[in-house]
C-alpha cells in the first residue's frame, strides 16, 4: 500500500474529503453506539493487562471517560459488627417462646439506634395466623428502620410464578447478561408477613454449596424469571453503604460495583464468590434488650437455626466490606482542538512520499496519549486512512 501511495502524487486538494470526514467523525463519534463500543475495545490502557488487580469502568455521562480502580482481596475488616441469637433467654424477655409480631415490634424498636448501618435478620418474619393489628404494629417499626434486611429461602419448582409484590423493591435493574447463569428461584418457602426496606435471598434450595479452604461458594445474585435479586450478603452490604439495588452495577467482565465508592466484588459466571464461613461468636439477643445503647451499629440477628449460606454472615460482611477500591487514574478524551491538530499531521503524511510513516505515527500518538492518561479516538484515523486509500485507488484506475 505504501508503494501505491508513492505513485502518481496528487495535488494537496485531494486531502480535503478525508480530512472533512475525519473531523466530522471527531464531533459525531459519541452519537454512534457501535463506534463507541469499538473505541472501548481498541483502547489499550496499560491496566487492561492486569485484570486481577485493576478494574476498568466507563462512565455513563461521558462514554470516552474511563476510570481505573485498584482492588485486592479484602482482609478482615475491623467493622463494628455483632452476631446475636434469638435464644430462649431472649424470647423470655420478649414475652413468649415463639415471639409474636408485637414482641418483635418491641424488640426492633428497642434496639434501633440512630447510627445503625444494618440490622440483618437471617430468616423471614412470618406469622400465617396472626391478626392484622399486631402485624401493622410490627410493620410500623420496620418502616422506621430503613437499615433493615430480612433473609428469605427460595427454591426452583419450575412453576414460572410471577415475582411476589414484596420483592419488587429488592429487584436489581440490569439489562441482558448472557454471560452469566445465575442460580434461579421461582418460589419463596415462607412468605413474609411484613415488608422490610430490602429482602435478601439467604438460601437457594438445590444450589450446591461448595467449600474451598474454609470458605463457602455463595451466590451474590439470584434470578427470578427476568428479575435479579440480591443475596442476603449482597443486600446487607448495600445497606451498610446506604445504597439501593439501583446503585449496583454488574460488569459483564465479572465484577459487582457498589455505587461510586463502595467495594468491587469479583464474581464467577454463576454470580458467586467464595466467602469465609467464619465461626462468629454469637451473643444472646437479650444483650440487645438489656443494653440497647451499647449494641454494635451493625447487627446480625439469627432467629432459630440460620440457613447454611447465612452462617458466619458477620465474617462474610467483614470480608466484603474491607478495602474499598482506590481510584488510580482517569483516562479522558483529548480536547477537540488537540484531536483536530493530531488528525491534520498524519493526514499530510498520507499525501507525502513517506506515507508508510502513517501507521507508526498514529501508534506513537496513541502510545503517548495513554502514558499521559488520555485516550485517543481511533475511528477518525481509521476513516482517514480508508478514505485516502479509496481516493488513491480511484486515481490509479484508467480513465
Amino acid at each position: 500500500m505504501s508503494a501505491a501511495f508513492m505513485i502518481h502524487p496528487r495535488p494537496k486538494s485531494w486531502l480535503s474529503l478525508p480530512l472533512l470526514l475525519a473531523v466530522g467523525l471527531i464531533f459525531g463519534v459519541s452519537h454512534i453506539s457501535r463506534l463507541v463500543h469499538l473505541e472501548h475495545l481498541v483502547f489499550p490502557p496499560l491496566e487492561r493487562w492486569q485484570p486481577e488487580s485493576y478494574y476498568l469502568e466507563g462512565t455513563d455521562e461521558d462514554p470516552f471517560t474511563l476510570k481505573v480502580w485498584h482492588f485486592k482481596v479484602a482482609a478482615d475488616h475491623p467493622a463494628n459488627i455483632g452476631t446475636y441469637l434469638v435464644d430462649d433467654e431472649a424470647r423470655e424477655i420478649m414475652g413468649s417462646n415463639e415471639g409474636d409480631p408485637v414482641e418483635w415490634a418491641q424488640f426492633i424498636r428497642q434496639n434501633r439506634l440512630s447510627d445503625d448501618r444494618l440490622i440483618a435478620i437471617t430468616s423471614s418474619l412470618s406469622w400465617p395466623e396472626a391478626e392484622q393489628l399486631p402485624l401493622l404494629a410490627l410493620q410500623e417499626q420496620i418502616d422506621l428502620t430503613p437499615c433493615l434486611v430480612v433473609g428469605l429461602k427460595g427454591e426452583l419448582l419450575n412453576i414460572e410464578s410471577p415475582l411476589p409484590s414484596e420483592l419488587e423493591s429488592s429487584v436489581i435493574p440490569a439489562g441482558p447478561l448472557p454471560e452469566f447463569s445465575f442460580p434461579e428461584i421461582d418460589f419463596i418457602t415462607v412468605r413474609p408477613s411484613v415488608n422490610p426496606p430490602l429482602f435478601g435471598i439467604s438460601e437457594v434450595r438445590g444450589f450446591k454449596i461448595e467449600r474451598k479452604n474454609g470458605s463457602f461458594r455463595l451466590p451474590m445474585i439470584i434470578r427470578w424469571g427476568n428479575h435479579l435479586l440480591p443475596s442476603l450478603q449482597l443486600a446487607s452490604l448495600l445497606t451498610i453503604h446506604r445504597l439501593k439495588p439501583s446503585d449496583l452495577r454488574i460488569d459483564p467482565q465479572g465484577f459487582l460495583r457498589l455505587g461510586e465508592t463502595g467495594p468491587i466484588i469479583r464474581i464467577d459466571s454463576a454470580g458467586c464468590v467464595y466467602l469465609p464461613s467464619g465461626e462468629s461468636k454469637e451473643q444472646s439477643a437479650s444483650f440487645l434488650q438489656v443494653y440497647p445503647t451499647r449494641a454494635e451499629t451493625t447487627k446480625i440477628i439469627e432467629n432459630g437455626t440460620p440457613p447454611i449460606p447465612a452462617r458466619g454472615l458477620e465474617s462474610q460482611l467483614r470480608s466484603l466490606h474491607g478495602n474499598p477500591p482506590e481510584l488510580v487514574k482517569t483516562y479522558k478524551r483529548l480536547p477537540v482542538f488537540i484531536e483536530m491538530m493530531l488528525v491534520f499531521f498524519p493526514a499530510f503524511i498520507l499525501q507525502s512520499k513517506r506515507s508508510w510513516l502513517y501507521l507508526p505515527v498514529v501508534a506513537a500518538i496513541g502510545g503517548i496519549s495513554i502514558l499521559l492518561s488520555y485516550r485517543l479516538l481511533f475511528s477518525p484515523y481509521l476513516l482517514l486512512f480508508i478514505t485516502a486509500c479509496i481516493q488513491r485507488l480511484t486515481a490509479r484506475s484508467p480513465e
